[in-house]
């Protein structure tokens, strides 16, 4: 099954703003308070309502940058840099004003400055603090867009991959149904009813079950197992004694989850070039078996007449759009985690497969 986006990147929790800045501002509070406490001044209520009230008019400066800094997010880099700068120039300028007039408002002057030289000296400071808030902003505007894209692509990537694994299951049926018709209509025109009743009905529950399967879940190994014999079965009435099958099935293997219609085109294969092919037919062997927590499948095929000189192709021609398109699923599902052997052999061809044991869909 094709992993959900959330689980791929598991974010740290977003923490609130509002609780940062809040709690920010109040210990920007207390800090400045304890450091210049009452040892300059007499009542240690009014340097209180100071502070209090300068860090309430950061919370507003503040604010006001944050829209701008929202505002020209988008922009180029250069932009931003000067529109930021610029914004928190103005923003230090205003709440240095503000909080000097409050100074003189509550204590005498001890500084023996004009107004304008108080703003001046105090500037720097508020420079300081609220470019510093800016860079913390920034960075936590600039992680929480990093994480909303990665999330928006994770979920547009797994997306696409859901409808090709679609595309690809829907590239997996028409030839097998095509031949089946094609023989049934045979069958019909051969007067050999009961045989095109079976081979009806049979078809018509194997393409129940390939319907009713997503292709972008699991399935039990035993009931994929099961749809292929019935699907060999409705072969061998076309084919006749030409195809033979055996199956061997390790019974602790029947549980374990694979790809749904995973085998059909391998089975698929091995009766386009072995079986069709041949005068006197050969046999498919499915045989399943569990190895060190892992399944290895295979599917073999092998002329009945080692003697017969059937369709020989190499493996790479065999290697067709559902040997392709199963690969394709198999990264879906496992990304690297499996093994995909196909080769030629004497008289034959033989397809292997090693997935991670799992029981779970």
């Amino acid at each position: 099954m094709l992993t959900n986006p959330t689980n791929i990147h598991k974010n740290w929790p977003e923490p609130n703003f509002w609780l940062l800045q809040i709690s920010g501002w109040l210990f920007y509070m207390l800090f400045v308070y304890m450091a210049y406490h009452v040892q300059r001044y007499d009542s240690w209520v009014d340097v209180l309502v100071y502070y209090l009230y300068e860090a309430v008019l950061g919370i507003f400066i503040t604010l006001s940058l944050r829209q701008i800094f929202r505002v020209t997010w988008r922009r180029s880099l250069v932009e931003c840099i000067l529109l930021g700068s610029a914004a928190v120039i103005i923003g230090s300028f205003v709440w240095t004003t503000l909080k000097v007039i409050l100074f003189l408002y509550l204590f005498e002057n001890p500084f023996e400055k004009e107004f304008v030289g108080i703003i001046f000296e105090w500037l720097p400071n508020s420079l300081t603090v609220l470019g510093g808030w800016s860079a913390i902003y920034c960075a936590y505007k600039y992680r929480s867009s990093y994480h909303e894209n990665k999330s928006a692509l994770l979920s547009a990537e797994n997306e696409a991959k859901e409808a090709q694994l679609r595309m690809l299951r829907y590239q997996l049926n028409p030839h097998f149904l095509f031949n089946t018709l094609a023989s049934v209509r045979a069958l019909v025109n051969q007067n050999a009813n009961d045989k095109a009743a079976d081979m009806t009905q049979k078809l018509s529950d194997f393409l129940r079950y390939s319907l009713e399967t997503d292709p972008l879940k699991s399935a039990c190994l035993g009931e994929e197992i099961d749809i292929i014999h019935n699907y060999l079965a409705i072969e061998r009435i076309r084919f006749g004694e030409r195809l033979q099958m055996k199956i061997q099935i390790d019974p602790a293997s029947k549980q374990v989850q694979v790809p749904s219609m995973l085998l059909q085109p391998f089975v698929e294969n091995a009766i386009k070039y072995a079986v069709a092919p041949s005068i006197s037919g050969a046999s498919i062997c499915i045989s399943t078996q569990l190895i060190d927590n892992k399944v290895l499948i295979r599917v073999e095929d092998k002329l009945k007449d080692p003697a017969e000189d059937a369709q020989q192709v190499s493996a790479n021609q065999r290697l067709g759009i559902g040997h392709n398109n199963t690969r394709m699923r198999l990264t879906g599902f496992y990304q690297d985690n499996y093994s995909f052997s196909a080769e030629a052999q004497n008289q034959g061809y033989l397809v292997c497969l090693t997935l991670p044991l799992s029981t779970r869909s």
